[in-house]
């Protein structure tokens, strides 16, 4: 694992990846500057999509966006709306900048791109056939040009701090979702009734999680589990409820507790860095950011394509491991990734 670092150099290294190299390409500083503003009072730049990725990713990086550009007074505050946030800054003469940021689920992101009140579609999951087919007049959404793996996550495994159970498997997580466990003491635990929180159908948090936990067992999530756009909503949830049982990425994971996931075979794994990184931690995914092929604002547009994106890293604000992303095949997270991978495999021909 690369060295931790500050919030400033994290910054530094991840900003041209994230918002301006979605070619998968790693931008010198001096690209920066005079990045043109928009005549009107309208925003540089708009984010939609991810509330993984939007709630505190997107802010913090378009902050420090805004600092490489030499912009003063950079402030992230959270608008009338819910889950979305207004990132603002002046330049030296005085001029007021800002950027937005709407955090309500991976699909709301490629609507976004759809319709037009998007510049970036941010996600926690691929592109789907069907978004893609949707945004074809835009042209390949899968292409360099597009699509960016900006970092890798996982999907902690929620209970309260008091619940005595440490570890559970896929298996047994398929049965407690679907509504099939319906108490504690079933796995060891107390006698309390269980409490399901999920992922609204939105989340591309819950996409992966159907995916890689229910559908792969044949079943669906049980009527009687509360549903929430918001990945801290559902965790601060979860702490108050002695029964509850929820899943949020990593960088939600606040007072509750993540339990050990255990997949076929596997040894039961917490999503640790290391573990997640190397995808072994069973729950493991990829972070996206999708941009129009063509029609990019200068804000969002690729201007380089010679240099490597920047080795792994994570900071302590981070909810992600970032890692260099100059190629990317298409298929779902590897659990047996080799250790030493610092690329992803090169996307197949055709």
């Amino acid at each position: 694992m690369s060295p931790r670092i500050t919030v400033e150099r994290f910054r530094a290294r991840v900003l041209s990846l994230l918002l301006l190299g979605l070619a998968g390409c790693s931008i010198p500083a001096q690209v920066f500057a005079a990045l043109p503003l928009p005549a009107d009072d309208t925003p540089v730049l708009r984010i939609h999509g991810s509330n993984t990725v939007g709630a505190k990713l997107a802010p913090m990086l378009i902050a420090g966006l805004f600092e490489a550009q030499g912009l003063q007074e950079v402030r992230t505050q959270p608008t009338e709306v819910e889950n979305e946030q207004r990132i603002s800054a002046r330049t030296p003469e005085g001029r007021p900048v800002y950027a937005t940021v709407a955090a309500h689920g991976t699909g709301t992101g490629f609507a976004g791109l759809k319709d037009g009140y998007g510049d970036l579609a941010a996600a926690s999951r691929p592109i789907k056939a069907a978004e893609r087919a949707e945004l074809v007049a835009l042209g390949d959404m899968r292409s360099a040009q597009a699509e960016q793996v900006i970092a890798i996550d996982g999907l902690a495994i929620v209970v309260h701090p008091d619940n005595p159970v440490q570890s559970l498997t896929t298996g047994q997580l398929a049965e407690l979702f679907a509504g099939e466990i319906r108490n504690w003491r079933e796995l060891g635990g107390p006698d309390l009734a269980v409490q399901l929180h999920a992922r609204d159908n939105r989340s591309g948090t819950w996409d992966t999680f159907n995916e890689l936990v229910l559908a792969r067992q044949g079943k669906t999530l049980s009527d009687s589990a509360r549903r929430y756009e918001s990945n801290d909503a559902l965790s601060r949830a979860v702490t108050l409820n002695r029964g509850a049982i929820g899943f949020t990425g990593l960088a939600s994971l606040g007072k509750a507790k993540a339990l050990a996931i255990a997949d076929g075979k596997s040894q039961p794994m917490l999503p640790l860095n290391a573990l997640v990184a190397t995808e072994d931690y069973p729950l493991s995914r990829r972070l996206f950011l999708y941009a129009r092929p063509s029609g990019q604002t200068p804000w969002t547009r690729p201007t380089s394509s010679s240099s490597t994106a920047a080795p792994a890293s994570r900071s302590s604000s981070s909810p992600a491991t970032w890692r260099s992303t100059s190629t990317w095949s298409g298929r779902r997270p590897r659990r047996t990734c080799p250790r030493s991978t610092s690329v992803w495999p090169a996307r197949p021909s055709g």
